[in-house]
């Protein structure tokens, strides 16, 4: 009986300590680590990419936005129809981070501000998409040519 005890209590202790090295980070990996394929940071969004009759026009500093929104793409994600400059960030687990790998997207229009999830992989230099926050409906823009 006393040897039973012994092995379920090894058996705590090291599950208890596989626990604690993986919220510091070592061994196995950490859920909290931005996913990167070790290549080079993507440039900044540039041009102007349209989903119907919604736009995105980036101007390359990696901050700055021009959106032109019809009302229900507006209303459903809470920001200012018409044309209207604003700022944008791609994160990861509220941290910055490259938009190719990116697990959301903040879209914030004077003090409107929205966040909206992303599917790591869905965004490059020439296709974007995220899901609206009311729906979690994937949307997509492309590039224009």
């Amino acid at each position: 009986m006393m040897k039973h005890y012994r092995i379920c209590l090894g058996v705590l202790l090291l599950a208890a300590a596989l626990s604690l090295c993986s919220c510091f980070g070592f061994g196995g990996g950490n859920g909290n680590l931005p996913p990167d394929d070790g290549s080079p940071w993507p440039e900044e969004l540039t041009g102007t990419f349209v989903s119907g009759e919604n736009l995105l026009a980036f101007n390359g500093d990696g901050q700055t936005v021009v959106l032109s929104l019809t009302e229900e793409l507006a209303d459903r994600m809470a920001l200012p129809a018409g044309e209207s400059e604003g700022t944008y960030v791609f994160l990861f687990d509220s941290g910055k981070w490259r938009y190719d790998f990116a697990e959301a997207v903040r879209f914030t229009v004077g003090e409107n501000s929205v966040l909206c999830m992303t599917v790591p992989g869905s965004t490059d230099g020439e296709k974007g998409s995220f899901l609206l926050p009311d729906s979690g409906e994937q949307i997509w823009f492309e590039k224009e040519e």
